[in-house]
């Protein structure tokens, strides 16, 4: 077990396996792992749309899940992805913008297309199904210009 040096002090957990394998998962105390849950519940469905939709079926693309264990609503474990994973905003954002070109393009997501914080919001809605979830981010996709 190895614990963060961060303010919550998550733990690195090392799970061997009767396959010999090994799994990994970071368990974070204080903190509800439910959102995070069906983010990746929503990421999933994303990722059955764009393999039915030729474009990004040829293209392959898809955004990469892990696992998320909800044990109580302040404890859960996450499955640790190891060093091939970037965030999405690395992804999405040129590196060089500056950081406040990049918090600017930020609150104007958030204001113009989320109707304020996505984190706000699925605090508050987490009781909606994941389709529903998958309904508004399509009106939301429509909704943003390429």
């Amino acid at each position: 077990v190895y614990v963060y040096k961060s303010k919550q002090c998550p733990k690195l957990l090392r799970i061997h396996l009767d396959d010999l394998t090994t799994r990994c998962y970071v368990i974070k105390g204080a903190e509800d792992v439910r959102m995070d849950a069906r983010v990746q519940q929503l990421f999933g469905a994303m990722n059955g749309v764009a393999a039915h939709t030729p474009g990004a079926a040829h293209r392959g693309l898809r955004v990469q899940t892990y696992d998320v264990v909800p044990l109580s609503p302040s404890l859960g474990m996450l499955q640790y992805i190891g060093g091939g994973a970037i965030p999405l905003a690395d992804a999405l954002v040129p590196r060089y913008i500056s950081a406040q070109q990049y918090q600017a393009a930020l609150d104007k997501y958030n204001l113009e297309y989320m109707g304020g914080s996505s984190r706000e919001y699925y605090a508050s809605n987490h009781e909606k199904t994941a389709a529903e979830d998958v309904e508004r981010w399509m009106r939301k996709c429509t909704a943003v210009e390429p």
